[in-house]
């Protein structure tokens, strides 16, 4: 998904921040535990169209962010090179 698109958009409920899930092409809010589509390239922010999310599938999303970051650091951390 494109950077700026990420940047600009907010939950339509709570107007909190959107992270995006890449495995499952949607955006999700971790306050409303709600997940939006993308459909067509198009994020569909209507409120009646979002999955409802588990808390433990919130949970699972956090730690391969953290992971990823993590993984990240490292690999740029000078005794990798």
């Amino acid at each position: 998904m494109d950077a700026k698109i990420t940047e600009i958009l907010v939950c339509p409920l709570c107007k909190g921040p959107l992270l995006w899930n890449e495995k499952k092409k949607e955006f999700y809010c971790r306050s409303d535990m709600k997940a939006f589509p993308v459909i067509d390239g198009i994020p569909c922010m209507v409120p009646t169209e979002a999955r409802e999310m588990k808390e433990e599938e919130i949970e699972e999303l956090d730690k391969n962010e953290l992971y990823r970051h993590y993984s990240c650091s490292l690999s740029q951390h000078p005794s990798a090179q």
